[in-house]
């Protein structure tokens, strides 16, 4: 459930930076810390 709500955020957020690949990558990275975190 708590993944579900990660993940449908994560693409929401990634298709509004989508031009910006830095942006993008770097709420990659928090997304996989929080992932991390939950597991």
């Amino acid at each position: 459930m708590l993944f579900m709500a990660f993940s449908s955020t994560y693409v929401l957020q990634l298709g509004l930076l989508s031009c910006d690949w830095h942006s993008a990558l770097t709420s990659f990275q928090l997304f996989n810390a929080m992932c991390d975190r939950y597991e």
